[in-house]
């Protein structure tokens, strides 16, 4: 239980409960958690944009709830609905900020961070944050900013956070980037840069497993975990996730899932039938949801990603086709298919699992000791090369367990 004293770096567990994917509405993520902070790990990670702001809302509640001690770290750039909402309520207009290639709107403008950083408090149910973090500035650049725009865009919005830290409402600040590990020296996310910044700046979280490795690799100057070293807290994500080849590959086994065969003939039947009811002229193949699985049902990239798909696309298009509720029989039907698609892109995953990680053990990158589950082995990596934390999505108690054995190690000697 919480006595009310913040948790302190040099408590903060070496493992971290990343919460990208986690809902406040899901009760597995819920109990995840739970299982987590009971367990010893302190420190969770989460963002202001993540599940539409559902997932701080989830850290939030369990923390209450709970009472226990953690340290959150949340991030703010990208603008979800929800935040859009609050911003545009606020009366702070969104005109000329930039957008992504995919629409998504994202602002480092102390304006709108100010809106988003009140949100993120009342979700989490804290008034002092803990940890804000820049998440992927880079992608500025992306909305069309210049390399001079970018490095102002940073500066002002440390600026920003720095009087946030005064103001007694944020503990620390940093960068969270996909790019930081490769920047050139002078580029406005190269370490050096984000220091002359930030003034002060305590955290740089970035990707680093055992295929993307360039944040532990040594080359024309020394790696950022060397130059981070006694400088910033280094976090690493997506040590489980990473591209091969241009592939997503999830390293950690995969447990097989059984399945009946593809019904996706019935699931048309029913709308079909469905259709005819109601009179429309339209055919099933007209509706967006049911192009995506007529193509994609058996090719989706990992069963989280089909829990996404249907909670997202396929039970809205349900809902609104059927009636809510949905009749017992297209509800049977149509979770057969998720089953199915579940089931295709477990075994899918778990090749590409089984052919990379045979590929590192051979190469000597992978070293894993007797018994050891991969995802602690691909942990065990990133702790190995000098990072100082690892986060780590679980988002079912069974991926807690299996890390659990990592928790224990508490970060009070690096600093």
């Amino acid at each position: 239980m919480s006595d009310g004293r913040p948790v302190e770096l040099d408590e903060l567990t070496r493992i971290g409960f990343g919460c990208y994917r986690v809902d406040v509405r899901n009760a597995e993520h819920r109990a995840a958690l739970e299982v987590a902070l009971a367990g010893g790990c302190n420190l969770v990670d989460t963002a202001s944009n993540y599940s539409d702001g559902r997932s701080e809302e989830l850290v939030g509640s369990v923390l209450e709830e709970t009472g226990a001690r953690a340290f959150v770290v949340t991030k703010a750039g990208y603008l979800s609905p929800a935040a859009v909402d609050a911003v545009e309520r606020a009366g702070v207009s969104l005109e000329g900020q930039r957008r992504l290639e995919g629409g998504t709107p994202y602002s480092l403008d102390p304006d709108v961070l100010r809106v988003v950083l009140e949100l993120s408090r009342a979700r989490l149910r804290r008034p002092v944050l803990d940890a804000v973090l820049l998440h992927n500035p880079e992608r500025l650049a992306e909305g069309g900013a210049s390399a001079d725009e970018l490095r102002t865009a940073i500066g002002d919005a440390f600026a920003f956070l720095r009087e946030e830290v005064a103001a007694g409402r944020l503990r620390f600040y940093g960068v969270s980037s996909n790019v930081v590990a490769t920047a050139a020296p002078g580029e406005p996310l190269d370490l050096d840069a984000i220091q002359d910044a930030a003034e002060g700046a305590r955290f740089l979280q970035f990707p680093l497993n055992l295929i993307e490795r360039e944040a532990a690799t040594e080359g024309a100057r020394p790696s950022l975990l060397a130059r981070a070293s006694g400088v910033v807290r280094t976090m690493a994500n997506r040590p489980l996730n990473a591209l091969f080849d241009g592939t997503p590959v999830r390293l950690a086994e995969v447990p097989a899932e059984d399945a009946d065969d593809d019904p996706w003939e019935t699931c048309v039947e029913l709308v079909e039938r469905r259709l005819a009811e109601l009179g429309q002229p339209e055919a099933w193949s007209s509706f967006r949801p049911m192009q995506f699985l007529r193509d994609h049902r058996d090719a989706i990239a990992d069963a989280d990603l089909v829990d996404l798909v249907w909670e997202n696309q396929i039970d809205p298009f349900l809902q609104a086709l059927f009636d809510d509720p949905v009749p017992p029989e297209a509800r049977e039907a149509f979770d057969r298919l998720r089953a199915f698609a579940r089931a295709c892109a477990r075994a899918r995953a778990a090749g590409t699992t089984a052919s990379v990680a045979a590929q590192l053990a051979e190469h000597g990158i992978l070293d894993r000791e007797p018994g050891e589950p991969l995802a602690v082995a691909a942990c065990r990596f990133c702790l190995d090369a000098g990072v100082d934390h690892v986060l780590v999505g679980m988002r079912r108690p069974r991926y807690v367990a299996e890390l659990a054995p990592l928790f224990a190690t508490a970060d009070s000697s690096r600093r």
